[in-house]
């Protein structure tokens, strides 16, 4: 539940403690400067030596889990855990890979290789609280998150929540033991952008894994050597895994696929890793004729459609409004419907809808609308592609919790190693990360 009592607490800047304490700030971009100084720093001490721009953070929790809330977590979990059925499911599914594919931009599916498998280690889930019904809700699952930086730097200087440096650790040698045993040969290469926003918060997880004994360095891609002996970087020598936070690695640096599909390196988060993300799945989750296929890969499909906003796939195409309701032999079924028919609001809700692309990822891709607005706005985001209608949740305290999990790759379920609140300031429809956003640890009563 929100500890209120602490909404109305002097919140203290990033910039004052975490940054300076941990060099964790986000940098600008020196041709955004202007704008960043001008429209979102509301105090010239956010900016920081080398144009970057801290977060803020409440001293004490913005939340507190409580027994349900934490029995809810578990639940919430078991969506994450099902994500990994749904790379089998993709292929199984006559046409499903192609419409993800068609319908999307950003996830990368024409990168996805043949035969290798593809396991996520941490994944994010941005949840937040229905106000009406008390229940926690799945709004996004992201499996190349940012954030994790920041919630451990808040542990180390002594806030109260639930995140421990040393299960991370801990649960990211499990897996690498699982998935690639050769790793200790090299070092961990986290493959960021120099002079990118979250370059930083990747040097910082480094050091912290270093700590543990996981030899790791922070790579540019256009960093990288490939050469008889395998993957490289000056810094610190061979690289015997990649964990990838850039999209269209293989584009920039082609020999690193090589290296991957030839078992030279390991990779994780390789292109294509996003399809499991796509809330696509929210919705593919209603349909009649792929429940048999989701039940068969052991999905509990109640349970997981428990935990998510109601969710429909929808286009507009010709200026009419088409609902995909079921499946069959030929791919996604649609059928033209009026836009009352499409969602039931109760008299206690909201009548707001978020419209979001299938490759949406924190607040990009993604328009809030009325009713009355809703055909326009899915012309907008979709541009005649597919998209995703989701029902509003009225959000508790305008809060969105962060769960950060880590796969245990025997039992094939997800550790929770870190939690994390964020509040927006003043309350939007959307709650990410930004100038305007107060961060805490999430607390346990």
């Amino acid at each position: 539940m929100p500890a209120t009592e602490y909404f109305s607490h002097k919140f203290k800047e990033f910039g004052t403690e975490l940054a300076h304490a941990h060099n964790l700030y986000y940098l600008i971009p020196s041709a955004l400067l202007g704008v960043y100084k001008s429209q979102y720093l509301t105090n010239p001490h956010e900016l920081v030596e080398g144009w970057g721009v801290t977060m803020k953070v409440s001293d004490k929790p913005l939340w507190k889990v409580n027994a349900s809330e934490w029995n809810n977590l578990v639940d919430i979990s078991e969506y994450l855990d099902s994500m990994q059925t749904f790379f089998g499911i993709v292929g199984n599914v006559p046409g499903l890979k192609e419409f993800l594919r068609d319908n999307s931009t950003r996830l990368e599916l024409g990168e996805m290789q043949p035969g290798k498998r593809y396991s996520q280690l941490l994944t994010r889930g941005d949840i937040v609280v229905d106000r009406n019904s008390g229940q926690m809700k799945l709004v996004d699952a992201n499996v190349v998150p940012l954030g994790l930086a920041d919630m451990l730097a808040l542990k180390r200087q002594g806030y109260e929540g639930v995140c421990e440096g040393e299960l991370v650790a801990s649960q990211f040698k499990n897996w690498l033991d699982f998935n690639y045993p050769e790793w200790k040969t090299g070092a961990i290469g986290i493959v960021s952008v120099k002079g990118a926003g979250p370059n930083l918060a990747h040097q910082f997880v480094s050091r912290v894994l270093s700590e543990y004994d996981i030899k790791s360095c922070v790579v540019d891609p256009v960093a990288l050597e490939y050469g008889a002996g395998g993957v490289k970087v000056k810094e610190a020598g061979k690289i015997s895994v990649l964990w990838n936070y850039v999209r269209g690695l293989f584009g920039i640096v082609p020999r690193v696929k090589d290296a991957w599909i030839g078992g030279e390196i390991g990779l994780i988060n390789p292109p294509g890793l996003r399809l499991c993300e796509t809330q696509a799945w929210y919705a593919l989750l209603d349909l009649p004729k792929l429940q048999g296929v989701f039940a068969g890969a052991g999905v509990d499909i109640e349970r997981l459609k428990a935990v998510v906003p109601e969710t429909k796939l929808v286009k507009m195409e010709r200026g009419d409004l088409w609902l995909c309701d079921d499946w069959d032999k030929n791919g996604p079924v649609f059928k033209k419907v009026d836009k009352s028919d499409l969602l039931e609001f109760g008299p206690q809700e909201p009548h707001g809808v978020f419209i979001k692309s299938f490759d949406t990822s924190g607040s990009k891709g993604v328009e809030y609308t009325r009713m009355k607005q809703l055909e326009e706005t899915i012309y907008d985001v979709g541009k005649g592609k597919a998209v995703v209608a989701q029902r509003e949740i009225p959000v508790t305290a305008g809060c969105k919790l962060e769960l950060y999990a880590m796969l245990n790759p025997v039992s094939q379920k997800s550790q929770v190693v870190a939690l994390g609140a964020m509040q927006k300031t003043p309350a939007d429809h959307k709650i990410h990360g930004g100038t305007d956003t107060i961060q805490s640890l999430v607390g346990k009563e």
